[in-house]
């Protein structure tokens, strides 16, 4: 949750203009859809490796800046075939609404979750 907090703060100073946002569960979900949106927005053209992020085990972004950088991100990142779009939403199985504290769904507000943010209020009005 830091990371993402540290994020927003870093993002109060950039211009909305200039920042385009993605949440994971639309990239895995439609991530054709996804990537030819940001490349219009990037105003890049877009390739299919762009899908592939997997398939060219020497030129992956997975190393840091630096040569003991450690990888921030997913840890198992090297077995992926592809892109898995079930994953889209097991975090919701893992973590029902009522699990997550507050300060959690501050962050999901602000990074545009408002719908799931409303879905957890409505599950605690009815907590005894």
């Amino acid at each position: 949750m830091i990371l993402h907090q540290n994020i927003l703060t870093f993002l109060e100073g950039v211009p909305r203009h200039r920042q385009y946002r993605i949440h994971f569960e639309n990239l895995v979900g439609d991530p054709h859809g996804s990537i030819r949106k940001l490349c219009e927005f990037l105003h890049v053209d877009f390739e299919p490796a762009m899908l592939e992020p997997q398939n060219n085990r020497r030129e992956r972004m997975t190393d840091g800046v630096h040569p003991d950088s450690r990888m921030i991100g997913d840890m198992k990142f090297h077995q992926h075939r592809g892109i898995a779009s079930e994953v889209a939403e097991t975090w919701r199985k893992a973590y029902p609404a009522d699990f997550l504290a507050e300060e959690t769904w501050q962050v999901a507000t602000a990074l545009g979750y408002e719908e799931t943010v409303a879905q957890a209020s409505k599950l605690k009005e009815f907590e005894i």
